[in-house]
């Protein structure tokens, strides 16, 4: 484990918005033999894009599978960041632990503070030079939090029209149904008491390296949050942007705080492992609250509920919390997790590689 992931504070600003994993739990070859379930968190509304006829007849001449594989971040991600000289990697070091292993990798880096809406449109920037360089017919795409909406959104009929430019779309704690933080953030949804809340407030901007005003000021940021709550998650952005039927969707819940995920996490392609608990990131001591609200409380990587995260086939749980997710799983020193974040990632590209993406 690299010293430099002690400036997790600063990794922390993916959070409301990837991989990661226990080795036991990360998906094998065999992973790729297991069908498709329907995608039974938004492929009921999936549709054909018949508006890409032209394009698809173009990619005729490119190159077919095996893809090659982008890593997508969320809220605050970045590529490097290089606080008091040292520099530290958004992915950790997966990109190059599988460059080295033949695969082709890239990571982008989108903006920050913004909507899926503005992200999305950066994203097939960069998603564009890719094809470009390495003349491939499609990308699968690994995406954390936040950039599983940007993903969608481009993938969407509805959105930028990617369903036949891109394979696979896995997605890693990605609020597909919000996140009770973006809630309190934004003032919507249901009103938590006002310690909670003022805890939520303090506890992200320490996080995010912002100002509780920034948080209640900055129109991005707003923009940003209000897209990540629950109720336009749920009532506006998922109705809007509907999968393609030509793209698989995958994804990946975390679940930490020493849950262990007994039913939530059960009937997924991976069985849950509910012996292996995850130790919080103190971090996300204080926004957890947020995430957990309510009788019993709900399983979370601190951030993002199981339940919001699951779309399309749900692989499973792993223990791990949204920093784990990243490869950011150290505390001033101290490694906190069980969690082997390199083996999942090679997991997840061992089961596209076994599914022909």
């Amino acid at each position: 484990m690299s010293p430099l992931r002690n400036a997790a504070p600063l990794l922390l600003a993916l959070a409301v918005a990837g991989c990661g994993g226990d080795v036991g739990e990360a998906p094998t070859a065999d992973a790729g033999r297991h069908a498709m379930d329907g995608g039974a968190n938004g492929a009921d509304a999936a549709v054909e894009n018949d508006a890409s006829t032209a394009s698809s007849d173009a990619q005729a001449s490119m190159r077919g599978a095996p893809y090659p594989i982008v890593f997508v971040h969320g809220m605050a991600g970045f590529d490097t960041i290089r606080p008091l000289g040292a520099t530290i990697q958004y992915w950790g070091d997966v990109v190059d632990d599988l460059r080295s292993r033949g695969e082709t990798v890239f990571n982008v880096t989108l903006p920050p503070y913004d909507s899926s809406e503005a992200r999305s449109r950066a994203l097939e920037t960069e998603l564009l030079a890719i094809r470009a360089q390495t003349g491939a017919a499609k990308l699968n795409l690994i995406a954390h939090s936040q950039g599983g909406l940007d993903a969608r959104l481009l993938v969407s009929p509805n959105g930028l029209h990617w369903g036949d430019r891109v394979q696979t779309l896995v997605t890693v704690s990605t609020p597909h149904r919000g996140t009770k933080v973006a809630d309190v953030v934004a003032g919507v949804g249901d009103v938590l008491p006002a310690a909670v809340a003022d805890g939520v407030f303090e506890g992200l901007a320490k996080a995010l390296q912002v100002t509780v005003y920034d948080l209640k000021n900055d129109p991005h940021l707003r923009a940003q949050l209000n897209e990540l709550s629950e109720e336009h998650t749920t009532k506006i952005f998922n109705p809007k942007y509907i999968d393609d039927r030509r793209v698989r969707y995958l994804s990946w819940a975390g679940r930490s705080n020493l849950r262990p995920g007994i039913g939530i996490c059960d009937g997924a392609t991976f069985p849950n492992k509910p012996t292996k608990l995850d130790v919080l990131n103190p971090l996300l001591a204080t926004v957890v609250t947020a995430t957990e609200w309510g009788l019993p409380p709900k399983a979370s990587d601190g951030l993002i509920t199981v339940e919001s995260a699951k779309w399309g086939t749900f692989q499973g749980c792993v223990p791990a919390d949204h920093l784990d997710e990243i490869g950011a799983q150290d505390v001033n020193g101290i490694d906190l997790t069980i969690f082997d974040y390199p083996a999942f990632c090679r997991g997840i590209v061992a089961e596209l590689r076994a599914h022909g993406d």
